[in-house]
């Protein structure tokens, strides 16, 4: 009786296990497999910046977003002296209202641990990332959020609406 018993215990135990295991996928394992692509709207125009926004690089180039966007502004940092300059950079800037869009090129990669990088601010409507924008409603944008996961921008609400965007991509 013990024996058939335990084999009974035995069995319920597996089956249990098999039950947990398979209830434990979740539906975020489908948005890891879905490419989404990483697509900027800025004055009115739109540049896909990379094929799949989950890997948050990207190979456009200044020449590229000039294209489409127009001439930015360019700054140039000569970086401190004690380091040879070394920390210095180059910035690109396009700038329309309460958006901005930098583009920035390390002088030395290996001395300021960084490469070549973007950064994206919208405070107002001239912005729209990875169907994202300002003054869209709280609900919708968080709806986006979850389902692009860990490379979803960066926003901020106020009255239940998108206030703030911000999001940062490295370049190859």
């Amino acid at each position: 009786m013990k024996i058939k018993n335990r084999k009974l215990t035995t069995i319920i135990a597996m089956i249990l296990c098999a039950i947990i295991t398979v209830t434990s996928f979740g539906t975020d394992t489908a948005y890891a497999a879905s490419k989404t692509p990483l697509k900027v709207t800025f004055n009115k125009k739109t540049v896909t910046l990379a094929k799949d926004a989950s890997t948050m690089t990207t190979s456009v180039t200044v020449k590229t977003l000039t294209k489409k966007w127009g001439k930015p502004k360019k700054e140039v940092c000569e970086g401190d002296p004690l380091c040879g300059g070394r920390d210095g950079n180059t910035t690109y800037i396009w700038e329309k209202g309460k958006t901005t869009i930098t583009y920035t090129i390390p002088v030395d990669v290996e001395f300021t641990h960084g490469g070549k990088q973007i950064w994206i601010y919208s405070y107002d409507k001239n912005l729209k990332i990875l169907g994202i924008k300002v003054g869209m409603k709280q609900k919708k944008a968080e709806k986006i959020l979850k389902d692009l996961g860990d490379y979803a921008p960066y926003c901020e609400y106020k009255k239940g609406k998108v206030s703030y965007i911000r999001y940062i991509i490295e370049i190859e």
